[in-house]
């Protein structure tokens, strides 16, 4: 292999609508890149693609060639049945996961069908899907490179890599006696890294300068809910519930940019990360589980700009790996 392409989504809950608008944004460039007017799909031009929790489900929608507007609607049809609201599910949440898990693994089973059920040792694509093993207390990187991963249903890989503490159960691979895995967000909410990794290690002689790195967020919005005054003195109540799971999120936003500033010290072939800066405001709260209207379509629009920007001018690299297939 003389150079890779590869794909990381992020993940982030609710807020990997953003990441599907993007990947809509692609579809239509690419549809532009090799003169189709149907459906040509990204699955085609990349070489390994990785996903965490709901970038996670977006790559396994790929992998099953779902147009990216269908991964758009399962986001928007089906994210009041997988997260809870309301004050009896806040509650809920310091006691228990705030979420039943049969609502995300149904929406899963209706995108990617028969898919759930297939081995990744069965997946010609190679997938990465970081994931935590809270049995145990070490991180996995779920992927076909490595064989003893080979018999695990892709289902059940996204399941593991989406089972975000206090708002999902943990989700036992084996059934009832296996280990429990939970979002492997909480260590690498950007899987780039891990795929930059897997794929050197499957191709021995590729280096850096031949990987091609499309890297898509779930918007940046992590900003402390405390005035500058406040002295920081907070207890196991702040960091839990101003908001809820505050300490989560702020893990996760942090080795997401962690992530990305190492990234753009390697000499990458290309590293093109679409992602926008997002603040919440007196309608609109961003946030893991907010299936609100207005927060969806400033999603909608946030990602509708992001790839308009990433696209335009002469990004070279991007409309190559875009047109690959052609």
């Amino acid at each position: 292999m003389d150079s890779a392409n590869i794909l990381a989504i992020t993940g982030g809950g609710m807020m990997g609508r953003f990441s599907t608008q993007v990947l809509e944004g692609l579809e239509d460039a690419r549809r532009q890149a090799i003169g189709l007017n149907g459906e040509p799909g990204l699955l085609d031009c990349f070489d390994v693609m990785a996903g965490t929790s709901a970038g996670a489900l977006c790559v396994a929608g790929l992998l099953a060639r779902k147009p990216a507007n269908e991964l758009s609607r399962l986001f928007e049809d089906k994210g009041k049945a997988i997260f809870r609201s309301g004050k009896w599910a806040t509650v809920r949440q310091f006691f228990r996961a705030k979420n039943d898990a049969a609502p995300l693994k149904s929406a899963i089973e209706e995108v990617i069908g028969d898919l759930y059920a297939k081995r990744l040792g069965e997946i010609e694509k190679t997938v990465v899907f970081p994931t935590f093993n809270e049995s145990k207390g070490t991180p996995v990187i779920l992927t076909n490179e490595n064989p003893e991963h080979h018999n695990i249903k892709l289902g059940d890989a996204v399941m593991a890599s989406a089972a975000a503490p206090t708002y999902f159960p943990a989700h036992r691979i084996n059934g009832e006696t296996g280990d429990r895995y939970i979002d492997g967000g909480i260590y690498a909410n950007a899987p780039d890294i891990a795929a930059i990794t897997i794929a050197m290690k499957k191709w021995h002689r590729l280096t850096l300068d031949r990987i091609y790195l499309l890297s898509i967020g779930t918007t940046n919005h992590a900003a402390s809910p405390y005035d500058s005054n406040h002295r920081g003195n907070i207890g196991v109540w702040g960091w839990a519930a101003k908001p809820m799971a505050r300490l989560l999120h702020v893990a996760m936003r942090g080795q997401v940019d962690h992530s990305t500033r190492l990234l753009t010290q390697l000499p990458l072939a290309m590293f093109c990360r679409i992602e926008r800066e997002l603040e919440s405001d007196g309608d609109v709260s961003f946030a893991l589980d907010n299936t609100d209207p207005k927060t969806m379509a400033a999603l909608v629009d946030a990602g509708t700009e992001a790839v308009k920007k990433c696209l335009v001018g002469t990004n070279s690299d991007l409309r190559l790996v875009l047109a690959r297939g052609k």
